[in-house]
């Protein structure tokens, strides 16, 4: 599909003939920095990134250690990457996430972390998000931060807390 935007992006369809006006598509990759076979992942991500991605945009990440590790073995990538961010709620959110959203792995010290937290899940999650921030901003070109199921309000606690932190910071709705 990426091959094929590209053509589109530089106006000629599949077979390469002229479609008129080329299209000006914005072509983005994923990548899963805690798959199960971590090279095939790495092989498909190259693949990617050869096939035309503009930008990169990872799974939420929960584990700075083994994120940095992937960064690592993938090296320098002429696109942007952008870093999954998914504050989390509760033990009960914690554990739905890392047993039911595909890609998605918490570790055991995050999972342990979020049941001694008890009613104190989201401030939790929150200070989890932002370790794993302070942990592994620096590797990346940027931040997304996903709202765990229409929760809006801790999401935006994080981009309140990044603001005050890192006044140089750059963020957009």
């Amino acid at each position: 599909l990426m091959r094929i935007l590209c053509r589109l992006n530089e106006g000629v369809d599949v077979a390469g003939n002229a479609i008129g006006q080329p299209t000006d598509f914005v072509i983005g990759a994923a990548l899963n920095p805690v798959a199960e076979d971590l090279e095939w992942e790495l092989d498909r991500f190259h693949q990617k990134l050869d096939a035309g991605a503009h930008f990169v945009m990872t799974q939420p990440v929960y584990d700075a250690e083994l994120f940095a590790h992937v960064l690592a073995r993938i090296g320098t990538v002429s696109v942007p990457v952008l870093m999954g961010i998914m504050p989390l709620q509760s033990y009960r959110n914690a554990e739905f996430v890392h047993n039911e959203l595909p890609g998605v792995t918490l570790t055991e010290s995050v999972l342990a972390r979020m049941r001694a937290a008890g009613t104190d899940g989201q401030a939790e999650g929150l200070r989890i998000a932002l370790e794993t921030l302070d942990a592994c901003l620096h590797l990346v070109t940027g931040v997304y931060i996903m709202p765990t199921f229409g929760r809006y309000e801790p999401a935006a606690e994080l981009v309140r807390t990044l603001r005050v932190r890192t006044p140089s910071l750059s963020v957009h709705p």
